[in-house]
């Protein structure tokens, strides 16, 4: 990238150490330059740069997102769509992170959240308030609806 102004040169080395620094998306990187102060052509420019240099890659940035997300958050597949699709990654995308997660680990994580809730709560008979308490922490957790609601019904048979 030829940059002759020092301003710019500046710019680039700060956003190359945010980009080095941890893994960013294209909208984080931008919003980063609108904050020093670049307008939307070197914006651009500056992105394109990175993109050709490999600092930042949406698809490397989502995967990533998504596997920590999951693993270490324990978020389900809903929550971790919707923190995405804010950082305007593109549903093609979007679907390769998801679609990562291995549906085993996926299943058992939410197993394991439901049953901890249960214990949390004390719960020892299976009322519709008590079933809503748990289904209602799993759906803020971001896991599908119907997939809590089989997994609520494999623990009350047990």
């Amino acid at each position: 990238m030829n940059t002759n102004n020092e301003n710019i040169d500046a710019t680039l080395k700060k956003i190359m150490h945010f980009c080095a620094y941890r893994e960013r998306c294209v909208y984080e990187v931008y919003l980063k330059l609108k904050s020093f102060g670049c307008n939307d052509p070197q914006c651009i420019d500056i992105i394109q740069f990175l993109q050709k240099e490999n600092f930042i890659d949406d698809e490397r940035y989502a995967k990533n997102f998504a596997e920590s997300k999951f693993k270490i958050n324990k978020w389900g597949k809903i929550k971790i769509v919707n923190a995405l699709k804010q950082k305007k990654i593109s549903d093609n995308i979007i679907n390769l992170s998801i679609n990562a997660i291995d549906p085993d680990e996926y299943n058992k994580l939410l197993y394991n959240i439901v049953e901890k809730k249960i214990k949390d709560l004390k719960i020892t008979e299976f009322n519709e308030t008590n079933i809503l308490k748990v289904q209602n922490y799993a759906l803020q957790k971001g896991f599908e609806k119907n997939l809590i609601i089989n997994t609520i019904k494999n623990i009350i048979r047990k």
